[in-house]
C-alpha cells in the first residue's frame, strides 16, 4: 500500500479574515470575498485531518507578486490588475486611505521557503505564515507606475467613495478595495523559529513595480507608450 509521507497545504495568511492575530484556530465569519471564505473551509478541513494524523503542514503566503527575477506571474494577481488598469488610463480613481499598505512576498521566495520548511518533521501539524517583514505602501506603488509610464495619477478617494468609480471598472476592483481599508500585518514567529533565521526582507517599492511593468511591457500585457528607457533595456 502507498503510504502518504507529506502533505503541503497551500491556504492564505487572509484565512483569518479580519481577525488581527494569527491563530491556528480560523474564525467562522468576517471574510470580506468569497476567496477568503473557501481558503478558511479548505485549512479547517486540513486541520481536522491533522487530528487523525494527516501528515500535513499549512502554509499561509500573503499577496503573491511575479518571480524575484522575472516579474512572472498570473496577471490576475491583486498587484497586477491594478498595474493594468493604471496602463490603459481607466483608472482614474483609487479608493485607498493614506496609510495603506499590502503585504507581498514574490512566488519564489513563498515556494524556496515552503520546501524548506516541508524537509522538517518537526513542522508536521503545524501552521506558518510565509510573508514580508514589511509592507509596501500601496499609493507610492501606484504613484512610481505612473512616473515609468508617464501617466497622470489617479485621484485617491476616500475608500467609503468607491461608489463614485464607474460600475464597469468597480466590477473589475471591486475585490480587492477592502484589503484598502486597513494594513494586515502577520505574525511570522513560528517560520523565524523553525527556519532559524529572519529571511523575509521586503523589496523595495520601486524595484517590486519596476519588474512587474517589465514584465507586462515584455509580454505586451500594456500598452507600449513612451516610457523611461531602462524599462526596456
Amino acid at each position: 500500500n502507498n503510504i502518504l509521507e507529506r502533505y503541503n497545504h497551500i491556504s492564505t495568511a487572509y484565512v483569518v479574515g479580519r481577525q488581527k492575530n494569527m491563530s491556528n484556530v480560523i474564525p467562522n465569519t468576517n471574510f470580506v470575498n468569497t476567496y477568503e471564505l473557501t481558503k478558511n473551509l479548505a485549512e479547517k478541513l486540513v486541520q481536522r485531518y491533522i487530528q487523525e494524523d494527516l501528515p500535513a503542514t499549512i502554509y499561509r503566503p500573503s499577496i503573491i507578486s511575479g518571480d524575484s527575477i522575472t516579474g512572472e506571474i498570473p496577471t490576475n494577481s491583486i498587484v497586477y490588475i491594478f498595474l493594468l488598469l493604471l496602463s490603459r488610463e481607466c483608472l482614474t480613481q483609487l479608493p485607498s486611505d493614506a496609510n495603506t499598505s499590502l503585504n507581498i512576498v514574490p512566488i519564489d521566495h513563498f515556494i524556496d521557503i515552503m520546501l524548506k520548511i516541508s524537509e522538517l518533521p518537526e513542522a508536521l501539524g503545524k501552521v506558518y505564515n510565509i510573508t514580508a517583514e514589511k509592507n509596501t505602501p500601496f499609493r507610492a506603488m501606484m504613484e512610481y507606475a505612473c512616473q515609468i509610464l508617464n501617466l497622470q495619477q489617479p485621484e485617491f478617494i476616500p475608500i467609503e467613495q468607491s461608489h463614485k468609480i464607474s460600475q464597469k471598472i468597480l466590477d473589475q476592483i471591486e475585490t480587492f478595495i477592502p484589503y484598502f481599508e486597513e494594513s494586515h500585518h502577520f505574525d511570522l514567529t513560528a517560520t523565524h523559529h523553525i527556519l532559524n533565521c529572519t529571511c523575509f526582507e521586503s523589496e523595495d517599492c520601486k524595484t517590486l513595480v519596476f519588474r512587474m511593468i517589465k514584465y507586462c511591457l515584455n509580454n505586451r500585457l500594456i500598452p507600449q507608450k513612451k516610457i523611461y528607457e531602462e524599462v526596456v533595456s
